[in-house]
């Protein structure tokens, strides 16, 4: 855990921003009377270090639903995190814009990759406990591996 926590202590001396483009599949399923749905969504996602709360926020601009380009979306994102005073307001808005883009009746923008960063920062080690697990392979000559993890 300690080379873990290095890790992610020292990603942000190295990059203090990463964008990238992201490409994800949303689908309901299950035992509802409402019919199930599929939608595919490209975003651009940014990882942004913020030093006053020693951590990363995630932002994320929906560009594409289901194969359809929408309009005047092309760098909005990286445009407000460079822009001035006012670009993590900017981005959070656009965050909170592109939930709507989301299945379902619940509008959510909380699930962004750096959730992980989260548990390995070395400042939150002592929250959390941290055992491996044995899973059964998954194909022959094949290795599977998991973590379970529970809050203190």
């Amino acid at each position: 855990m300690r080379r873990v926590g290095a890790y992610v202590a020292s990603y942000g001396a190295r990059a203090s921003v990463v964008v990238a483009t992201e490409r994800y599949t949303q689908q309901t399923t299950g035992n509802t009377s409402s019919p199930h749905a599929r939608r595919v969504i490209a975003a651009e996602f940014a990882i942004v270090k913020v030093d006053t709360i020693t951590g990363w926020i995630g932002f994320r601009d929906v560009i594409e639903v289901d194969g359809q380009a929408l309009p005047d979306r092309e760098n909005r994102l990286i445009r407000s995190l460079t822009g001035g005073d006012a670009g993590y307001d900017e981005a959070r808005r656009l965050s909170d814009e592109s939930a709507r883009f989301n299945i379902g009746t619940i509008e959510r923008n909380f699930n962004v990759p750096t959730t992980t960063l989260f548990y390995f920062a070395p400042q939150n080690h002592g929250r959390f406990k941290f055992a491996g697990l044995t899973c059964p392979p998954t194909a022959p000559g094949a290795s599977a591996g998991a973590r379970r993890r529970s809050r203190r």
